[in-house]
């Protein structure tokens, strides 16, 4: 806790020497169709289904969203601060909110040459309904966890308008008292080219790899003789295309596949063993500048996770799809309150 306190102190004592250069507020309504993320085997059973549900009535839910940012660069020495504040809501369930934080500094040493140093809180993040295998008879339980990321990433151009991103990550998955179990520790590597060589298009490849520890296994408990580690892969590209018209001024879409092999090797762990599943994600978003201060997009999102798995119980149980559309208004802050200020 007093890290956290230090760490907004911090930033409220950096950004009270001026007014940020900029500051932009988000609001956004949407849809989800599986926002817990159930199987098809799970939906179909209608007492088990029931139960994970937890306080909602169904399985997909509207979704409230907003966030707030503000940039600065400061005076006092040559960097940028940014600060990125944001929310979601499914409003099916009072446990589907959640908050995050993410503070970034930055330096800029030339043309596409960057020096980034960031960190991510998450406080809660609501999965589901679970048993807690370490009390006998116990009925299903929320299952939550705080989400902390700590990172360093530096850009640099290999070409003309071609350049690259290269970060380092460590964080922690801390799941509450119940589920301790499934605490992981996580190192990430990634990286991402942008190519701006063309002035309607712009593409943007990327690589991340993820190695997750899981810190709690084998510590004595019932539930813990069950390694839950995994290697993750992922392969994303987005495509941005510039062009005015009637109905967007650019469009953006995003494919992504992740590919996760569990590392168990006991044969009598049937859950995680030879276990993997492949995650493919398809993102777009349309965006339209109303006026100078207001842009308004709308998007669609469809998840699919095929799991492969020792046996086809746990292929079924595993594996879901989800999709989700919404829209959002971004808003500029920044000269209205300049306006007041002055």
């Amino acid at each position: 806790m007093n890290r956290y306190i230090f760490i907004y102190s911090f930033v409220g004592f950096l950004s009270a020497f001026s007014l940020p250069d900029d500051i932009k507020m988000k609001i956004g309504v949407g849809y989800n169709s599986n926002f817990l993320k159930l199987s098809e085997y799970e939906s179909q059973n209608v007492l088990n289904s029931h139960l994970i549900l937890g306080d909602s009535n169904t399985s997909d839910s509207p979704l409230l969203n907003g966030s707030f940012q503000f940039v600065e660069e400061l005076s006092i020495i040559p960097i940028f601060l940014n600060v990125d504040m944001r929310f979601s809501n499914f409003t099916q369930s009072l446990n589907k909110v959640s908050y995050s934080t993410n503070i970034n500094i930055s330096h800029r040493f030339g043309n596409y040459r960057w020096i980034k140093f960031g960190y991510k809180n998450n406080p809660k993040i609501y999965l589901r309904m679970y048993k807690d295998k370490d009390r006998i008879g116990s009925p299903l339980d929320v299952v939550d966890f705080k989400y902390e990321k700590f990172f360093s990433s530096i850009s640099f151009p290999i070409y003309k308008k071609i350049w690259i991103r290269g970060q380092l990550g460590m964080a922690t998955n801390y799941f509450n008292e119940n589920f301790t179990e499934f605490d992981l520790k996580q190192n990430e590597f990634f990286i991402k080219m942008f190519n701006l060589s063309f002035s309607e298009l712009v593409f943007s490849p990327s690589f991340k790899f993820i190695i997750s520890e899981n810190i709690t296994f084998n510590d004595g408990l019932i539930s813990n003789y069950l390694d839950r580690s995994y290697e993750e892969y992922v392969f994303g590209n987005d495509l941005t295309i510039f062009q005015k018209n009637r109905f967007f001024d650019h469009i953006k879409s995003s494919i992504g596949f992740k590919l996760r092999n569990y590392t168990s090797k006991d044969l009598l762990d049937v859950l995680h063993s030879n276990r993997s599943h492949k995650e493919y994600s398809i993102i777009t978003k349309m965006s339209k500048n109303i006026n100078e201060k207001i842009v308004v997009s709308y998007y669609c999102k469809y998840l699919n996770r095929k799991t492969n798995g020792s046996n086809s119980y746990i292929e079924n149980l595993k594996s879901f799809n989800s999709f989700e559309f919404g829209f959002d208004f971004l808003i500029n802050l920044t000269d209205e309150l300049y306006d007041i200020s002055y």
